[in-house]
């Protein structure tokens, strides 16, 4: 074999070898951060839901957005929304379901749009 193939062959396996511990770090931090996001949206909207939503009866199922979380904040509220600064207010909501006898929550969604 020639030598410039052997370099090449080298090089190429030291640059995958180097590469593929940074993407995975990358990509395990990106999937944390998602969750993370999740849990402070699913948190603050059941705050909100439990204090402003709640006593409604007419309905299974409610949805709090970002935006309903921040306007909260301007009347008072101390929902901590900086991780969330970069998710569009509009589209990134909590869906609450809830069980139409007991009127307990089944269920809570969270979809981001960041």
């Amino acid at each position: 074999m020639n030598n410039n193939f052997l370099k090449y062959i080298f090089i190429s396996t030291l640059t995958i070898v180097i590469m593929l511990p940074i993407i995975m770090f990358l990509l395990k931090n990106s999937a944390f951060n998602k969750n993370s996001l999740e849990k402070q949206m699913k948190k603050y909207s059941r705050q909100y839901y439990d204090k402003y939503m709640s006593i409604n009866d007419n309905t299974n199922e409610y949805v709090v957005t970002l935006d309903m979380l921040e306007n909260a904040n301007k009347q008072g509220e101390k929902y901590n929304l900086k991780e969330l600064e970069k998710c569009k207010k509009q589209t990134t909501i909590t869906k609450i379901i809830v069980d139409s006898k007991s009127k307990s929550i089944k269920k809570i969604e969270v979809e981001l749009n960041c």
